[in-house]
C-alpha cells in the first residue's frame, strides 16, 4: 500500500485533483490487480487504476446516501463491498470491470464488511 500511496501528490499544488468532494474516509489498494478504490463521507466509491506513472480515475458510483460505514476488499482484489448503517444496505463490486453487481438490504443496520476465507480456499464469504 505504500509504493500506491507514495506516487499521489504531497505538496499544496497539484495538476490534478484526486479529491472527492466530501472528506476521504477510506482508502484501499489491491497489489494483486493494481486498483485502488476510495469511499467519501457522502457516500461515494471512486475506482482508480495504477498506471506507470501515477493513477488514473476509472469510474465513480453513489453507492450509499450518506457515509459509507464500512468498505472491504477481497483477499484477490476482485470484489469491494461497502455498507451504510442508516440505510441498512451492502453493495458489492466487481473490481475490474468497476460494476455493481449485488445489492443486499439488511434486517438491522450494518456497522461493518469483511470478506473472510478459509486457508487454501479461493472462495471467499462476505460477512456483515
Amino acid at each position: 500500500m505504500g509504493l500506491f500511496l507514495d506516487c499521489l501528490p504531497s505538496c499544496k499544488l497539484y495538476e490534478k485533483s484526486y479529491m472527492h468532494k466530501d472528506l476521504l474516509l477510506q482508502v484501499l489498494c489491491s497489489s494483486n490487480t493494481g486498483f485502488l478504490a476510495t469511499a467519501g463521507s457522502d457516500g461515494f466509491v471512486k475506482f482508480w487504476k495504477k498506471q506507470s506513472s501515477g493513477i488514473e480515475f476509472a469510474k465513480s458510483y453513489r453507492a450509499h446516501l450518506a457515509a459509507v460505514t464500512g468498505i472491504t476488499l477481497s483477499h484477490d482484489g476482485r470484489r469491494l463491498a461497502t455498507c451504510n448503517l442508516n440505510e441498512r444496505s451492502v453493495k458489492i463490486f466487481d473490481v475490474s470491470s468497476f460494476d455493481m453487481i449485488n445489492m443486499l438490504k439488511l434486517d438491522f443496520p450494518p456497522e461493518a464488511v469483511a470478506f473472510v476465507h478459509g486457508n487454501n480456499t479461493p472462495d471467499s464469504v462476505l460477512a456483515v
